[in-house]
């Protein structure tokens, strides 16, 4: 546009039978072509600079491994992503970045690596006065340490945290904290603490949170340490449920793992629950989780 009316004929007009002597623009038309002009004379804006660049680039990068399932890939970008967010000085990103690294390397079987990378998020995140992110950091940490069977490293972390977590400021985050304190109470045969604690994560949970099929599960297992195995299969499948509907492919697993376990030790659904397991086996093949695939097939011995 450049400020005048196209293809205006300035013959006789057809219906006044007079000379067009002038064009008159409706005002709120002028306005707009005043205003186009004007954006049309402001400069783009400048690009980021390279580095900045460069560090979105390689967290995007990670990002896409992850969601590929190539597991120490993505937990090779985001220890890129951290350090070039760091050498930009961009401090949140670089903590998410390791949060990240962490979850990845834990994918990949490395716990060392992951707590590393875990307990330099939350430091960081801890100096940066970011205490929402600091505690996703350590419950993720607690559940490290759950799944790796450390039983001291979880008491102690939970010794010093219990304390602290009326200052939990997101109710997601508290929930997924409780769940935390329930599995471990798990661990340690102890399913009375750990129905107790689910009842105070599911209390925590916000309304349609995409957490709810993962405590569904850990409160499967509670029901099934209780022995009330109609309780545990009844979490397992809205577990399952939920996991489908979010289009989770290791929450799908693990929920169809977890129910086929139940099933396995009653006589009279042993063969469906071995046909559960055996998909789950080859879904946490797939998924690139060996420890899992294995403890799968182990079960079916």
């Amino acid at each position: 546009m450049n400020g005048k009316p196209s293809a205006v004929s300035h013959q006789p007009s057809a219906v006044s039978r007079r000379p067009c002597a002038s064009f008159h623009l409706p005002s709120p038309v002028f306005c707009l072509l005043l205003l186009l002009a004007a954006c049309r004379s402001t400069p783009p804006p400048a690009p980021d600079p390279r580095a900045v660049t460069l560090a979105r680039g390689t967290a995007a990068q990670a990002a896409r491994a992850w969601e590929q399932g190539h597991w120490p890939a993505a937990a090779r970008q985001w220890d890129l992503a951290a350090q070039r967010a760091q050498l930009v000085n961009d401090l949140p990103a670089a903590a998410t970045a390791r949060h990240n690294a962490g979850l990845a390397w834990q994918r990949a079987g490395d716990a060392a690596a992951a707590h590393a990378r875990l307990t330099a998020a939350a430091e960081l995140n801890a100096e940066l006065g970011r205490t929402a992110d600091r505690w996703r950091n350590e419950v993720a940490l607690l559940q490290l340490g759950i799944d790796h069977a450390d039983h001291c490293g979880v008491a102690n972390r939970l010794a010093r945290l219990r304390p602290l977590a009326a200052e939990i400021p997101e109710p997601r985050v508290l929930a997924l904290f409780r769940q935390a304190e329930a599995r471990a109470a798990l661990a340690e045969s102890r399913p009375a603490a750990a129905r107790d604690a689910l009842a105070a994560a599911f209390a925590a949970l916000p309304p349609g949170s995409p957490d709810e099929a993962a405590l569904l599960g850990t409160r499967a297992r509670v029901h099934a340490a209780l022995g009330d195995p109609a309780a545990a299969e009844a979490d397992w499948r809205a577990s399952l449920a939920g996991f489908e509907r979010a289009g989770d492919p290791p929450g799908i697993t693990s929920a169809l793992a977890g129910l086929g376990r139940l099933l396995l030790a009653q006589p009279a659904r042993a063969a469906e629950g071995r046909r559960l397991l055996e998909r789950a086996a080859a879904n946490y093949d797939a998924l690139k989780l060996p420890a899992e695939r294995d403890a799968a097939r182990a079960a079916l011995r």
